[in-house]
């Protein structure tokens, strides 16, 4: 995400909540990619350590990188009632 810290605070408004300049950087930062690979709440770990998943490889959080006309072909497949592929 561009621009995050701007996102967090706009969030905030909406909730009428006031945070401090720290309080959305500390947010922010628990926010980011690398925090919530990192964190076990958020990445699954449970799976692995149940032994239903391959730990090796087998992250739940990745960096996308899907191909978007292949997602809109899928999307505009689904509306119109066809099968996707």
């Amino acid at each position: 995400m561009k621009d995050l810290e701007g996102c967090i605070q706009r969030v905030a408004a909406f909730l009428q909540k006031d945070l401090k300049t720290e309080d959305v950087k500390k947010i922010a930062k628990l926010c980011s990619f690398g925090e919530m690979k990192k964190n076990p709440s958020v990445n699954h770990q449970w799976l692995t350590d149940l032994k239903y998943r391959d730990p090796k490889g087998a992250e739940f959080l990745r960096k996308g990188g899907y191909n978007s006309s292949a997602l809109a072909t899928m999307i505009l497949r689904i509306i119109s009632g066809g099968t996707v592929v």
